[in-house]
């Protein structure tokens, strides 16, 4: 039997149970997050590295192969932990995998029939009657509305006013003209007449 996790809780042998299976995965989930952290910092380092002299150098070298050892300890545990998954039974892998997810399929019977019933009821006659609404629309002609017609007629009768304004203001001035003209030879005539006397 193996021991394994470094700080973790230490899972000995086969897991036997789902929940020792979920706490294995957590497990190396957990040693996998700290194993990018740790190669991170040593890939920090690692530029540091090449900028430093001296005293700085020394000790950044120092804690380079301190966390590469780290990084090897990590990918040990890694490997034991994978091992572990690998000898565990199929049926406590397959259940332990299989979270049900929020869904139509994982609902109550009381929330499905709810659902069902809802849609039938409800949404169903809704969705007619604007089925409705919409081919009666489509089936109608549109009327002329009656503002329209109202508008139409007033002006026909506007214009006929204009145009019997026009032929009143036509007669008016030819009478002015006819005026004019006849005060015009009146006064012809009495210049003609006012030499005689």
């Amino acid at each position: 039997m193996t021991e394994v996790g470094v700080g973790l809780g230490v899972i000995t042998g086969v897991p036997a149970t789902r929940e020792d299976v979920a706490a294995l995965r957590a497990q190396r989930r957990e040693l996998s997050n700290q194993l990018n952290s740790a190669v991170g910092r040593r890939d920090d380092l690692a530029e540091e590295l090449a900028d430093a002299t001296g005293a700085g150098r020394a000790g950044i070298e120092a804690r380079i192969a301190l966390l590469d050892q780290r990084i090897l300890e990590i990918e040990t545990e890694i490997s034991s932990t994978g091992r572990l998954i690998a000898q565990t039974p199929g049926n406590l892998l397959t259940s332990s995998t299989t979270n049900p997810s929020p869904g139509f399929g994982n609902m109550p019977f009381d929330m499905t029939g709810i659902s069902i019933v809802f849609t039938i009821f409800v949404l169903g006659p809704m969705a007619i009657a604007m089925a409705r609404l919409i081919w009666k629309r489509a089936s109608t002609s549109k009327p002329v509305p009656t503002f329209e017609r109202e508008n139409h007629e007033r002006l026909q009768r506007l214009e006929s006013a204009v145009d019997s304004i026009a032929i009143e203001m036509e007669r008016v001035s030819e009478g002015q003209r006819f005026v004019t003209k006849l005060l015009a030879e009146s006064k012809d005539r009495l210049r003609v007449e006012a030499p005689r006397s």
